[in-house]
């Protein structure tokens, strides 16, 4: 009973922390947009979009982002995501113009997500992202946040489409 007990305990740890340097192939070059977004349980009309390129010869992804932040107002930011051959996990570096942040990966429940820690006011909070490929090419992202880092409620989610390569 101990040896299954230890086996399984391996297995799972080695599971939730390997990734694989494909996870995102299915993210397509071009521009890709949000045909739908759900902010804390209300529709957004506004789009958000991404403009998506994958560098050559590499797991790894440039992204120019225009994100809705409210009263008209949009953020452009740049992203890399990017495979981390030296651990084995993916990263994703955002920048906008009041930002720079880092972004690392882990599995959790079979699904990849991006996780930041954020402190605001003095105040901890987390956020985790995850994008999900869609058997029609389309891609859901769902943002997520914490107080605890144990029970998360979702923020975000939304439907894109690649709408041009």
């Amino acid at each position: 009973m101990r040896a299954l007990s230890f086996w399984t305990l391996f297995l799972s740890t080695f599971l939730v922390y390997s990734q694989s340097a494909d996870h995102f192939d299915f993210w397509k070059n071009g521009k890709w947009e949000s045909e739908i977004t759900i902010y804390n349980n209300d529709t957004i009309p506004e789009k958000d979009s991404f403009i998506v390129r994958k560098l050559e010869g590499m797991n790894a992804f440039t992204e120019n982002w225009k994100i809705f932040i409210g009263d008209g107002e949009y953020v452009d930011a740049n992203v890399t995501r990017a495979f981390d051959k030296e651990t084995n996990r993916w990263k994703l570096f955002y920048v906008d113009d009041l930002n720079a942040q880092l972004w690392d990966s882990q599995n959790v429940d079979g699904r990849l997500y991006f996780f930041k820690e954020f402190s605001y006011k003095g105040k901890k909070f987390y956020s985790r992202q995850t994008w999900i490929p869609q058997s029609d090419g389309s891609v859901v992202r769902i943002i997520e946040r914490s107080e605890d880092n144990r029970e998360w409620r979702i923020r975000y989610w939304q439907l894109f489409k690649l709408i041009s390569p």
